[in-house]
């Protein structure tokens, strides 16, 4: 029989041959990136399970949403000469929740809103069949505050990076992420929403599954 640390090593060589990262996983592999890039002693990894939120401040409220997208994909085959993304086609998701739990306990927000202060987005340009997601500094970060987002469900790679530009910070490379992000909370105020919520249960509501907040 397999050792616990054989069985995890054959399960990571399996889901993570290549260079290339599915999109189920690709978001962990960005936020370890940020979370070896920022300052560890003000900022708190806290994804994972059902949290709604990616990093939190130490020293204050602010809490950061991270979205990330890529042109090449796995499912591009080498043989197609046409990549399957578009920079016109890329888009991040940044609809409101209804709510967002704290361990197993959903909490409701009196309106839809998004909880995070701060959202950074991350993406790859590679699109050859050389492209490499493992590669820290091939990965581009743009960083906006929430109440600079439009009132829409989605946010396209273009008019991200535009507002970026007028409002936060674009085009930051991996080595000048913690600074760029340390900027933009110092002009960041909290939004108090989660204090705004209270105890529900999801069944009674409409609250959104797991993940998808």
């Amino acid at each position: 029989m397999m050792s616990p640390e054989e069985l995890r090593r054959s399960l990571f060589d399996r889901m993570f041959a290549g260079n290339l990262v599915e999109n189920r996983w690709r978001g962990d592999l960005v936020e370890e990136i940020v979370n070896q890039a920022i300052d560890r002693s003000r900022w708190r990894h806290c994804s994972g399970d059902w949290n709604s939120w990616d990093f939190e401040q130490l020293d204050g409220p602010l809490k950061v949403q991270v979205k990330q997208a890529a042109l090449r994909q796995t499912w591009t085959k080498e043989e197609n000469a046409q990549r399957v993304e578009t920079l016109a086609t890329v888009r991040f998701g940044i609809r409101k929740a209804k709510g967002y739990y704290v361990g197993n306990q959903w909490r409701q927000l009196p309106t839809p809103a998004r909880i995070a202060e701060i959202y950074l987005f991350a993406f790859h340009p590679g699109e050859s069949s050389s492209a490499n997601h493992w590669d820290a500094k091939a990965w581009r970060f743009y960083g906006l505050r929430e109440q600079d987002l439009p009132d829409q469900a989605s946010l396209s790679l273009c008019d991200m990076k535009k507002k970026a530009e007028r409002c936060g910070f674009a085009d930051v490379g991996v080595c000048c992420l913690n600074s760029a992000l340390s900027a933009l909370a110092a002009k960041t105020a909290p939004n108090g929403r989660i204090e705004q919520s209270v105890t529900a249960n999801p069944d009674d509501g409409d609250a959104e599954a797991p993940g998808e907040a």
